[in-house]
């Protein structure tokens, strides 16, 4: 039987965006192989998310195994000797730089080549930080991209080679299933307009509220609302600083992708204003 690897040091799905969409998938699929009798699959969860880790897969198949920031990853790593490692999550830490057991197939996966694109939304720490994600692709036999234009960038920064790079395009999730208003958040009862983005520079939210403070002046029935993670008061000052109405903006923070359906069908319209995109899914969803 196959020893499959999922490499989920990094989860936090708040944090992680639509990239804990796609990993989400990758390890309920695995999670099935397990139980089936497929494949021997372990997810390496790192500390910070370990003990959650099971309500958000939502299935008990697999065997979770909560790494520390501290650990030496060749620990575990060489004690399984996986025939698979799959990294889901943007980047490949901790087992990048792994040259204890060579025998493992190693699968990446990427979005998009953002930071590659548009350095000048990184400060210079973050930039170097995501550059080194980005050199640690070169290691990986597959990178899984989720559209052509992100595998055609991402060839063109990096020194990979044409078949090392697949596309598997995303999909919308089934809405219709009846999902539960967004956590049980009061929905605003004039109409809104939704953005659905956590609050990283690229997503723009400082244009957002200039668009909408011209919205308001001919609809001031109209609210905002907001979800994603983001920084304390990321939202306040912005709306402070360009004179909006604080009252008719509701920042729903992180909201599951299957609480969203009432979120979209009860929207005006979807305000969508990023700089960059991999590919967009709220687009579609909307």
């Amino acid at each position: 039987m196959k020893t499959c690897l999922v490499n989920l040091y990094d989860l936090d799905p708040p944090r992680n965006g639509g990239m804990s969409r796609v990993a989400l998938l990758v390890s309920r699929i695995l999670a099935d192989y397990d139980e089936l009798g497929y494949a021997k699959v372990f997810f390496a969860v790192g500390w910070r998310y370990s003990a959650q880790f099971r309500e958000w897969l939502g299935s008990s198949g697999g065997t979770l195994i909560p790494v520390m920031p501290e650990a030496a990853p060749s620990l575990w790593l060489e004690s399984l000797k996986p025939d698979i490692v799959i990294n889901p999550l943007f980047g490949m830490t901790p087992t990048a730089n792994w040259n204890g057991y060579t025998g493992a197939v190693n699968v990446a996966s990427m979005p998009d080549a953002l930071a590659l694109d548009k350095p000048h939304l990184f400060s210079e720490a973050e930039l170097i930080y995501r550059r080194a994600v980005y050199d640690q692709l070169k290691q990986s036999d597959l990178v899984v991209t989720i559209s052509e234009h992100a595998r055609s960038r991402l060839m063109h920064h990096l020194d990979l080679k044409q078949e090392q790079v697949a596309v598997i395009p995303l999909a919308g999730d089934d809405l219709r299933s009846g999902g539960a208003a967004a956590q049980n958040k009061a929905l605003p009862s004039s109409p809104y307009v939704l953005y659905p983005a956590n609050g990283w520079p690229h997503k723009r939210h400082d244009l957002l509220l200039q668009a909408m403070k011209i919205v308001w002046e001919s609809r001031p029935d109209v609210s905002l609302v907001l979800t994603g993670w983001r920084a304390p008061d990321y939202i306040s000052e912005l709306a402070a600083r360009y004179d909006c109405p604080i009252d008719k903006i509701v920042d729903l923070g992180y909201v599951a992708s299957q609480a969203m359906d009432s979120l979209y069908r009860n929207a005006e319209a979807l305000m969508f204003v990023s700089e960059y995109e991999g590919f967009c899914m709220p687009v579609l969803e909307a």
